[in-house]
């Protein structure tokens, strides 16, 4: 961190803290323990869009009669997603447009950089495994190019990808020849499960109530989706990382919350994220990482935010790596041994 910017934003105490905090993170992801959770914040320097971004881009679909509500915008994007859908389906009576627009934002044929500093730097990164909600593949190119003999497979969790499931929880502890990254909420050429907007999140996330069979006479019991059960597994038994995510998704934090209260975790924290600040709103930043210490059981990691383009995140994930005792190219030759040496299980 710059110090005069630290000056700024942290008094003495807060900067021992979070050194403290950070102390942990290295030492957590030097025990090849935990996984990578990349948001869209880890695509931004790569050319694809950010959620305001995205937002707008979507909008030039409609037609005059949207009505606009910079309100809802704000307040509540996944429902102002829907307004958008709703208006291309009233005049188009498909939704071919809507997700055509999706695909051409997020497939790599027309950015200028498959993958950014950032994404190679976070993938040299001892993790266990590897989950994004984003639509873009910017995680497996940075992957092929680091170790071109890896094979690196992605699978959407979606209803009937149990099999990809199944294999990407055996690698979270059995060595496997194949690298798969979850997308948890879609990939950009597979429009039909990509989540998005209020109904989409619905659809895939809140409980159906399955009909009362003769074992549960008289009750109604909820049948958990397979995006819950895959998120709350994880959530509940393996410690994540969370990088280039603002914890703004409603349904993510809910199943945070779902879990610390089933497992009675209130300020023990088991995940951390890494977080930027600056110095307009710091207070505010603080505050938010209390709350989700304690309510989330996310431990928040600070750097420093002056730049759009997030440098200092790249100087601080780049220092990681120095902190867990691996170089760039170390690491690699020591990933190269292990995947030619072992023949591995898919």
């Amino acid at each position: 961190m710059n110090m005069s910017t630290e000056n700024e934003i942290f008094s003495e105490e807060d900067l021992k803290k979070n050194e403290e905090r950070l102390t942990a993170l290295i030492k957590l992801i030097s025990s090849k323990q935990s996984i990578l959770f990349a948001g869209a914040g880890c695509s931004i320097n790569a050319g694809y869009p950010s959620w305001g971004q995205l937002i707008d881009d979507l909008k030039s679909l409609v037609d005059s009669t949207f009505q606009d509500d910079e309100v809802q915008k704000k307040d509540n994007p996944l429902a102002y997603v829907d307004k958008i859908k709703k208006n291309v389906l009233t005049t188009d009576r498909n939704l071919d447009r809507y997700f055509n627009k999706l695909q051409s934002l997020f497939e790599p044929d027309n950015k200028p950089h498959p993958y950014s500093e950032l994404n190679k730097a976070l993938l040299r990164l001892p993790f266990k495994g590897f989950i994004t909600t984003n639509y873009d593949i910017v995680l497996e190119n940075a992957l092929r190019n680091i170790k071109p003999s890896i094979l690196v497979d992605n699978f959407s969790v979606k209803e009937g990808a149990n099999r990809n499931i199944s294999h990407f929880f055996h690698s979270l502890d059995f060595q496997v020849s194949v690298i798969r990254i979850a997308h948890l909420h879609g990939i950009y050429n597979d429009h039909k499960n990509i989540i998005l907007s209020e109904e989409d999140y619905k659809e895939h996330y809140l409980s159906n109530m399955v009909a009362e069979t003769e074992t549960l006479k008289g009750f109604t019991v909820p049948e958990w989706k397979i995006h819950k059960k895959f998120l709350w597994s994880l959530l509940a038994t393996r410690k994540l990382v969370f990088v280039g995510f603002s914890f703004d998704d409603s349904y993510l934090t809910k199943l945070l919350d779902l879990t610390v209260q089933d497992l009675w975790r209130w300020d023990e924290p088991s995940h951390f994220a890494i977080i930027p600040i600056s110095a307009g709103i710091s207070e505010d930043a603080k505050k938010r990482a209390k709350n989700l210490r304690e309510k989330y059981g996310v431990e928040v990691v600070f750097y420093t935010d002056n730049n759009p383009k997030h440098p200092e995140l790249l100087t601080l994930i780049e220092s990681i790596g120095q902190s867990c005792g691996i170089s760039p190219a170390g690491w690699m030759d020591r990933i190269n041994k292990k995947f030619d040496d072992q023949e591995g299980i898919i």
